[in-house]
């Protein structure tokens, strides 16, 4: 054997043996099936149930398998960043993240580049960074629920915001977008903005102070169903209208029964299907967009039914 090939022969060898040095779309973890490790922020609402599910069948028709890790809630970055450096230490090939803080880059992903994972963002994207982002427009979404509060408003009157933690740039981009399209409404003032409830309901005592408070707010925009739905339970009987994002089952349900007025369909399934489709193309080689936004259509009492018969299968098949 030629000296020169015989060196670069034996350079092959010891890169594979000590820097783990691999090709990572020929990489096989366990059972000949690429590993995606999966942080989500919480598993407390049937949003997050949905989104694993569409990642399991996406991951089932490609062959891939997935490790999911999740706080107890949306509040737990620290206990979020612990679970993915988990993660990391078990020879996934690919770390998929949704994070509770949008404006920090943890040390995991310094972690993840020196060891050759790549990290992929669903839901909420990594603000500031490269990382790969699966998701909606969060802006146009706020944006667009913007306009249907103000048609469901008639124009006028007060409109108060109740947000998730602004720390996620989801929620902050709802409300920048929402904000956007009220400075075009010379008849409504947005008279309040409450943050803090990333799919957290708002106290019976908290609702009370603010009905107390803003006795003339006509309409409230949520940014998590979970809030929204939570509000409408407390001030059911009112004619407080109210939009939010994400769609399941019980936001319809209360479209349906009057409670809320719009929801941005938001679907968890579809994210974590495609965020999975994405990672596979990823791994194959594929020149991909780091941006990938999912269209998101406003659901009303007037569209409800067509909707449920015809669109929604799109994303639950």
């Amino acid at each position: 054997m030629d000296k020169k090939v015989l060196i670069k022969f034996v350079l092959i060898v010891l890169c594979f043996l000590f820097t783990g040095c691999t090709n990572k779309q020929n990489y096989n973890y366990k059972n000949n099936k690429p590993v995606i490790g999966i942080v989500t922020k919480s598993t407390d609402s049937e949003y997050w149930m949905s989104l694993v599910s569409g990642m399991n069948m996406a991951a089932d028709e490609l062959g891939m398998k997935t490790v999911f890790f999740s706080p107890e809630s949306e509040s737990e970055k620290e206990v979020q960043d612990r679970l993915a450096e988990s993660l990391l230490v078990n020879k996934i090939d690919v770390l998929a993240v949704s994070p509770i803080d949008s404006y920090s880059e943890p040390d995991y992903i310094n972690q993840a580049k020196k060891m050759t994972i790549p990290v992929i963002s669903f839901d909420t994207c990594f603000e500031g960074t490269k990382i790969p982002y699966i998701g909606i427009d969060n802006k146009l979404v706020g944006y667009e629920l913007g306009k249907e509060l103000a048609k469901q408003m008639e124009h006028k009157g007060q409109a108060g915001i109740i947000a998730g933690d602004l720390r996620q740039s989801g929620h902050r981009q709802r409300v920048d977008g929402f904000m956007r399209y009220m400075k075009t409404e010379k008849n409504i003032e947005v008279a309040f903005i409450e943050s803090g409830y990333a799919n957290l309901q708002m106290s019976e005592k908290k609702v009370r102070k603010m009905k107390k408070n803003y006795p003339m707010v006509k309409g409230i925009f949520a940014t998590s169903a979970v809030t929204a739905l939570g509000i409408a339970q407390e001030i059911d009987g009112t004619k407080v209208k109210i939009v939010t994002v994400d769609e399941q089952k019980d936001v319809l349900d209360a479209i349906e029964q009057n409670k809320i007025a719009a929801v941005a369909n938001q679907s968890g399934y579809r994210i974590g299907y495609e965020t999975v489709q994405y990672i596979h193309q990823m791994l194959e080689g594929k020149e991909l967009e780091t941006k990938v936004l999912l269209s998101v259509q406003i659901i009303t009492k007037d569209n409800l039914l067509n909707y449920m018969s015809n669109s929604r299968e799109e994303y639950l098949q």
